[in-house]
């Protein structure tokens, strides 16, 4: 052996060992997929519920929309149903009216009749038809004018039938106006003024006044009566149908009086305007009435033409375009 020791090279240290890390705490990788899925479905959720709002909201918006035009269809069909009653309320007015009216066709007294007042409510009607208001308020117009002439009718029958004076000039009279024409007997002269027998007014031109002391007098027989109440009757015509009465006044001069004893003449069939009375066997009245002209032919054919356009004379009303 060597005295030198053999050398052994120390041994390597040793590598240190590789620390071990601690286990996660509280999370597994399982965890963490979980809480990916819930995050997603959360996601989900939250999208789906943001989705469901709004087409909650567009379908509330739907039903709103729909609701109101569901009501302004509504307003519309009940306007329209108020339209056609306020249509058919108006006609239905508009025939009451007419039908009167033509129960008077006629009626010597033109003036009787409005009935170019209520074409022009007609016509107003066809102009604001879409209106029912409008068309409410020219029923109740209409309906004003059918009631007038109802009592225009009922206070005529009752003059018709009735003779308060029990005097041939009233009845006369009641005739020949069909009961539209009052008769009284007082005092002319403060209305007429002079010493009348008779007397009409233009301001009443529907009232004769007679003079009693004249129609109950012994010298004022039954034609002289008679001569008298057509006169007056004639100045009731030529006051109420003042159109035609201007152009046959032209054929006596304009002169009413004489156009008046023209009619009375006519009417009667007389010649003449003075008669002789006779009170007694013995005694008599030489009796003149009138203003002392008697017509020729050709004026008693004007008073005949006269006739046959005064007056009322029914005939439809016109409304306007269909």
């Amino acid at each position: 052996m060597s005295d030198v020791a053999a050398f052994d090279p120390p041994p390597a240290a040793p590598e240190p060992a590789t620390p071990a890390l601690p286990p996660p705490r509280g999370r597994s990788a399982a965890a963490i997929v979980w809480i990916i899925v819930l995050a997603v479905l959360l996601l989900a959720a939250a999208g789906g519920g943001v989705y469901l709002y709004l087409e909650t909201q567009r379908l509330q918006a739907a039903n709103e929309e729909s609701e109101r035009i569901n009501e302004e269809q509504r307003q519309l069909i009940d306007e329209q149903n108020e339209l056609l009653d306020e249509k058919e309320t108006f006609g239905a007015a508009m025939e009451d009216f007419m039908a009167k009216a033509r129960s008077l066709d006629g009626v010597p007294i033109a003036s009787l009749v409005p009935l170019d007042d209520v074409e022009a409510l007609a016509r107003n009607a066809w102009e604001l038809r879409r209106s029912p208001a409008s068309v409410a308020s020219l029923t109740d117009s209409v309906r004003t004018h059918a009631e007038a002439l109802q009592a225009l009718i009922d206070t005529a029958a009752a003059q018709r039938g009735s003779n308060a004076s029990g005097s041939l000039g009233e009845s006369i009279i009641d005739e020949l106006g069909a009961g539209h024409v009052r008769v009284v007997f007082d005092d002319p002269a403060p209305i007429c003024g002079g010493d009348p027998i008779g007397c009409v007014s233009s301001e009443d031109p529907t009232l004769i006044h007679l003079d009693p002391n004249d129609f109950h007098a012994e010298y004022f027989d039954q034609t002289l009566q008679t001569l008298v109440a057509y006169h007056e009757f004639a100045h009731v015509l030529q006051f109420t149908n003042p159109g035609p009465t201007e152009t046959a006044a032209a054929a006596f001069g304009d002169d009413w009086e004489f156009m008046a004893d023209c009619y009375a003449l006519t009417l009667t069939d007389s010649w003449t305007l003075d008669r002789r009375v006779w009170v007694s066997d013995f005694s008599y009245w030489d009796v003149s009435v009138g203003y002392g002209q008697v017509c020729d032919a050709g004026q008693r054919d004007v008073i005949r033409s006269w006739l046959g356009e005064v007056g009322f004379h029914y005939r439809p009303v016109t409304q306007g375009a269909a």
